[in-house]
């Protein structure tokens, strides 16, 4: 039987008028009972809702400003391991574009100020401060990992302990996942693949968006390593833009080096970039979680991800309009 929809909701306000301190004892039994009762109750604005509310709770303890998450009206692609929805917002075009860049966020929960760069964006064109061109498609997905941002303490992995960026289904990963793990990572619980391939429902939930949507690039922000690296592969001239792209993204960021980070058994731009032949973009910030630090990133690198969004890789051309 489902879950009253008017009995879910009056739970969750009232829930969220605990103390934080009760809400960390009663976790994580009541953040799983919580959201499971979201996901069935039938309501996606109601847990999208209560997804914002725990983003701004998160963004307060780190000393920011809100998000403005509850200001979008976001899709919902998946659900999460504790069964908080994962989302995207789609940028409204006249037509549906098979020229879709797909920026990506938050796929280590811990890597916090890789998510305010995607609502940032996300902001400026939903504001229209920035005309997306015409032809041109734009998908944002904020919070890969909502389970792993939204712990009692961040954390990497999501709420099985799975490093979901090792977790993508790649040809080889049978047979060098937990190998890798073991001697590049030095079995780091962090970073762990997970068992089997594709065994998390976040994973599962991306790798069907990209099937559906197709995107003709991906861009995934990440920290704290502070460069830019390409995962490409397919015909010479689809390779020779996707770096041209590359290089360009550098030259218009601030202190941000084109560099191989090398391939990963299970990591996206693995699956996509050299499975699907889908440019992946992996822009790594520099260190630091201050105000500041979050301010700072968005200055010095939000007009190269605009300029990336502005790039038909088909062309080879900048579309400013």
């Amino acid at each position: 039987m489902k879950t009253s929809r008017s009995f879910v909701l009056v739970c969750t306000v009232l829930l969220s008028f605990l103390a934080p301190s009760l809400r960390a004892q009663l976790s994580p039994e009541l953040t799983s009972w919580k959201w499971a009762a979201l996901r069935e109750s039938g309501t996606p604005e109601a847990a999208v809702l209560e997804l914002c509310r725990e983003i701004d709770a998160r963004y307060a303890k780190l000393g920011w400003k809100k998000s403005r998450c509850s200001d979008f009206p976001f899709k919902i692609f998946g659900w999460s391991v504790e069964n908080r929805p994962l989302v995207y917002w789609d940028a409204p075009t006249e037509k549906v574009s098979d020229k879709l860049t797909l920026l990506q966020c938050g796929i280590h929960g811990d890597e916090v100020t890789a998510i305010p760069m995607c609502l940032i964006m996300l902001g400026e064109v939903f504001d229209r401060k920035r005309e997306l061109p015409a032809g041109l498609g734009f998908v944002v997905q904020p919070l890969l990992n909502p389970d792993g941002f939204l712990a009692p303490k961040v954390q990497r992995p999501n709420a099985r302990g799975v490093d979901l960026n090792r977790n993508f289904s790649t040809p080889e990963w049978e047979k060098e996942a937990l190998a890798f793990w073991s001697s590049k990572d030095r079995k780091d619980p962090r970073k762990f693949p997970g068992n089997s391939a594709a065994s998390e429902p976040e994973v599962l939930a991306i790798v069907e968006f990209i099937r559906s949507r197709q995107p003709q690039k991906i861009i995934s922000i990440h920290t704290p390593l502070g460069f830019l690296e390409l995962d490409s592969k397919g015909d010479r001239d689809t390779v020779r833009r996707a770096k041209f792209l590359a290089i360009n993204m550098v030259e218009n960021a601030k202190n941000l080096n084109f560099k191989s980070y090398g391939i990963w058994p299970g990591s996206l731009g693995n699956y996509a970039g050299v499975h699907l032949k889908i440019p992946v973009y992996t822009m790594e910030l520099p260190p630091g979680t201050s105000l500041r630090a979050k301010m700072h990133h968005w200055d010095s690198y939000g007009f190269s991800l605009w300029r990336a969004i502005q790039f038909d890789l088909d062309s080879g051309v900048f579309r400013e309009d």
